[in-house]
């Protein structure tokens, strides 16, 4: 069973799932002033290559959220400051389709025909074992998570990944969009 609290001022959301307080697949909506300003976009072809590979190795090539085989996706984990407004690399997770799309709602949105946008909905709900209400309320959240961020300038902070930035003519660890 699930439930939503909404705390205070803060606006957070938890929902309870099987595992606990933390859904297992959330929206993940990257600030406007960000986008297409990842690792993959950075890196050459080659580099890229070998930290996806490593990844899918690490997770045995299946998706690291629902368990599924197939085709996977190297998503990048990010945690965001929103005080100093910095975005921060912090790992990478094998993901399936259908949790990559989950994870960027808004480009499934954009770019999904309905009956698919559908079945990324269904996903969402059948990993969190939530229901329709559920979605709704955490798609509203990342929404308005989204906007607020998207109107400020953010730095990126590549963590580990700092050096392999560096080493593509970039002159310090973090770059600064908005």
């Amino acid at each position: 069973m699930s439930c939503i609290y909404v705390i205070g001022t803060t606006e957070l959301i938890y929902a309870r799932t099987r595992v606990g307080s933390k859904m297992l697949l959330e929206i993940e909506l990257v600030p406007s002033p960000l986008w297409h300003k990842s690792l993959k976009d950075i890196l050459s072809r080659s580099e890229w290559d070998k930290i996806r590979k490593e990844i899918y190795k690490k997770y045995r090539y299946k998706c690291g959220i629902c368990g599924s085989e197939g085709k996977m996706i190297c998503h990048n984990i990010f945690e965001y400051d929103d005080v100093k407004y910095i975005q921060k690399l912090t790992g990478f997770i094998s993901l399936c389709f259908l949790c990559n799309c989950v994870k960027h709602l808004g480009w499934s949105a954009e770019h999904l025909p309905e009956e698919d946008y559908d079945k990324v909905i269904r996903h969402f709900m059948k990993v969190n074992n939530c229901g329709r209400e559920t979605f709704d309320k955490c798609e509203e959240y990342a929404a308005k998570k989204w906007t607020e961020r998207s109107v400020r300038p953010w730095t990126q902070d590549f963590g580990d990944y700092r050096e392999l930035h560096k080493d593509n003519n970039q002159t310090d660890i973090t770059d600064s969009w908005g």
